[in-house]
This record gives C-alpha cells, sequence and structure tokens, in this order.
C-alpha cells in the first residue's frame, strides 16, 4: 500500500511557519468578515420584521403587509352565541301579507293523474319578507279655475299647504335626504348619487340644502328647551371638550 504523499514533509522549517502565519491571517480576515455579514443579516432581518404595530413606523409604511389588528377585549368564559336560558326570537308570519302567490297543483307525480278538478285538501304557507324596489310616487295637484257667472271674475281652487311649485320633492323624501344626512352623516354628494341610484332621481345640493335648513328650523324650539334645562342641572355629563368650551364661554 503506498504512503501518501504529505506536501508539508518536504518544506523547510522556515517555509512551514510563513505558511502557518499566512493561514492565521487568512482565518483572522475570514473571522471578521463572517461576523460583519452576520451583523448586516440580522439587521436586515430587524428592519423587516418592523411594523407599524411594534416600531414607531406610520400604518402607511407596512404597505401589503400589515399586521393583524389584535382585539383588547379580554376573551369572555362563555361561548358566543345564544346562551343557556336565552328565549330564541325569530321571524314570525304576518296574518295580513301585501301578495299571495298561490301555486297550483294539476298532476300527481306518482301516477301523472290529472288534478285539476281535486278540491285542495290543505294548504302550506311559507312567507318572504322583502323590500319593495323603491321608485317616486308622484301625485299631480290639479287646481279647477272657473269663472264667476255673475261678476266675470276668474277664480283658482287653492292647492294644498306645502304645495308652492310646479314641481317639487315631497316631505317624505326630504326627511330622509335629512335623516341619512344628519344621522348618518352621509355627505351630500354621496346622498345625491344614493338617490339617483335608488330612485332614479339625484336630488340637487340646493334643495338639499334648504331641507337641513327646514329641519334645523323646526328642531330649534326642542333644542332651545333642552339647553335650557342642561343650564339649570348640577351635574351636565359631559365629555372634556365641550366642558372646557362652557367654562370658557362662562368665563368671558
Amino acid at each position: 500500500m503506498s504512503k501518501k504523499f504529505n506536501p508539508f514533509e518536504t518544506m523547510s522549517r522556515a517555509n512551514l511557519l510563513a505558511f502557518i502565519a499566512h493561514q492565521a491571517r487568512q482565518i483572522e480576515r475570514l473571522t471578521g468578515q463572517n461576523a460583519e455579514l452576520r451583523a448586516r443579516v440580522e439587521k436586515l432581518e430587524g428592519q423587516q420584521a418592523k411594523n407599524s404595530s411594534n416600531s414607531s413606523k406610520p400604518p402607511s409604511s407596512d404597505g401589503l403587509k400589515k399586521p393583524k389588528a389584535k382585539s383588547r377585549r379580554e376573551k369572555g368564559k362563555r361561548k358566543s352565541g345564544g346562551q343557556p336560558g336565552h328565549v330564541g326570537k325569530t321571524l314570525e308570519m304576518t296574518a295580513r301579507p301585501d301578495a299571495v302567490v298561490v301555486h297550483a297543483l294539476s298532476q300527481c307525480e306518482h301516477c301523472q293523474q290529472d288534478l285539476s278538478g281535486v278540491a285542495v285538501a290543505d294548504v302550506v304557507k311559507r312567507q318572504v319578507f322583502d323590500m319593495s324596489p323603491m321608485r317616486l310616487a308622484v301625485t299631480e295637484h290639479q287646481a279647477q279655475v272657473k269663472c264667476c257667472p255673475q261678476c266675470g271674475c276668474q277664480q283658482r281652487a287653492a292647492f294644498p299647504v306645502g304645495v308652492s311649485a310646479p314641481t317639487q320633492y315631497g316631505p317624505n323624501v326630504l326627511a330622509q335626504a335629512v335623516y341619512l344626512h344628519s344621522y348618518h352623516l352621509l355627505p351630500l354628494a354621496r346622498l345625491r348619487e344614493g338617490f339617483a341610484d335608488w330612485v332614479g332621481q339625484g336630488l340637487s345640493e340646493g334643495t338639499l340644502q334648504r331641507a337641513l335648513a327646514q329641519m334645523a328650523q323646526a328642531v330649534a324650539p326642542a333644542l332651545d328647551t333642552i339647553n335650557d334645562g342642561r343650564t339649570r342641572c348640577e351635574v351636565v355629563h359631559l365629555d372634556e371638550t365641550v366642558g372646557q368650551s362652557r367654562l370658557k364661554k362662562e368665563e368671558k
């Protein structure tokens, strides 16, 4: 069996020491580079793991990797859904449906016998509760015009109170618009788009503004009464903002 060649056996002591010193320098250099690269990798991984929930970065910087919002609500001891002893409530049938659709039985499914002339033994009812399609109902008011045969004066019948223009929106439309704007905080532009989609007629912003002004005028007496009673109460239960503004007004 031949002996493997060992290059270090042919090297002189001086050359061997030089080679060892060179290798030591190489190891030291590579060790430093390795430590530097490890530090860079840890820094990059740390930056990638940071988001708006664990650092001072704004939510807009999260991009598509937004962290899942964690609920601060404490987990309850009871399971979700109806609790034991809870009386459930379901949709109940009405005795006066708006429309009745009769599904006639004209043929036996088993023997194909004609059942058109057979008396109905029973009826199984099912009711569907749904909204009717929204549409504007137009009411035309016609005031009669007559000429008095006694004096020759031409007269016209009076229109009902509130009917003051050739075309106008009724109180129900305006009340719905005011409700959606004032309570549900729907902007005027979106409110116009909504009515255009619902009933095919977009209300102008001028019409909406006039309706809001009429509503404000109508509720002014009630608001004055509420404010008057509130100012005479010892405890008003206001938040900090309203409380501070009230104190500033009293100081003035």
